[in-house]
């Protein structure tokens, strides 16, 4: 891995008993960190609120400030929250101590010594780097486009009038000559219109049947004479004088 970005890189160790803490800081110095000490807690707070180094490895036993309780510290300040901070103890071995540190006191790595310095190293280099790759994520999102990254340009609306029709048709020219443009729509011509379909004719009805004239009376044969109708007053007389005609044949029958 390319260790040429870390030389700046400020690792604080903390840890009270002085042979380990000089074995440590002089192998992390040999990687190329910048190495600062504390031998308790108290005083490791008050570096790491005043050159706010970007990882600090701490002993679980301190002096004056637990260890747990510096890195819950670390991890609850909004100006250090994002301090990579890993815990070394010689005295909670066990798993459930590992899970409390990390769980509880919210630490980001946890060893046990004798510390391993490669594995202590590959955690530094680990989040270093993933560091780095989120600021250059957000230094990309935050810069503006480049000449190259633009947008192509957009298509600009032309407006084109069709004689045979009275209106506008939208079309679009292409930015690119190389890009024939889109084909035109076929509009129907006048002498394609479509012709109106044929008027249904209703044909006239038959005349009625008239009544056929009166066929005269064949030869020898006396014609009838049509008969007419009688209205109620004639009718009438004519019932009145029949009724005369048999009282008075009574009346002659009866003087006989």
């Amino acid at each position: 891995m390319d260790t040429s970005s870390l030389d700046n890189a400020v690792v604080l160790l903390v840890e009270d008993q002085a042979k380990t803490r000089e074995m440590i800081a002089v192998a992390l110095r040999d990687k190329g960190f910048t190495v600062l000490t504390a031998a308790d807690g108290l005083t490791g707070l008050s570096l790491v609120r005043r050159h706010l180094p970007e990882v600090v490895v701490v002993d679980a036993m301190l002096p004056k400030l637990h260890g747990f309780q510096l890195c819950r510290a670390i991890k609850t300040n909004e100006g250090t929250k994002h301090t990579l901070v890993i815990v070394i103890t010689g005295v909670f071995t066990k798993s459930r101590y590992r899970l409390e540190a990390i769980q509880r006191y919210l630490a980001d790595g946890f060893l046990v010594k004798p510390v391993d310095m490669d594995e202590l190293t590959s955690l530094i280099y680990g989040y270093l780097a993933e560091r780095t790759r989120r600021m250059l994520e957000r230094v990309a999102e935050t810069a503006p486009p480049s000449a190259a990254q633009e947008a192509p340009p957009r298509a600009e609306k032309v407006q084109l009038v069709d004689p045979r029709v009275d209106r506008v048709m939208p079309t679009w020219s292409s930015p690119d000559a190389s890009t024939p443009p889109p084909p035109k729509p076929v509009l129907p011509s006048r002498s394609s219109a479509v012709t109106p379909p044929p008027r249904v004719v209703t044909p006239p009805l038959p005349p009625e049947p008239q009544p056929a004239p009166d066929r005269p009376a064949a030869l020898g044969t006396p014609a009838r004479e049509p008969t007419r109708k009688l209205t109620f007053a004639q009718d009438f007389q004519r019932t009145l004088e029949e009724l005369d005609k048999i009282s008075a044949a009574k009346q002659d029958g009866t003087r006989k």
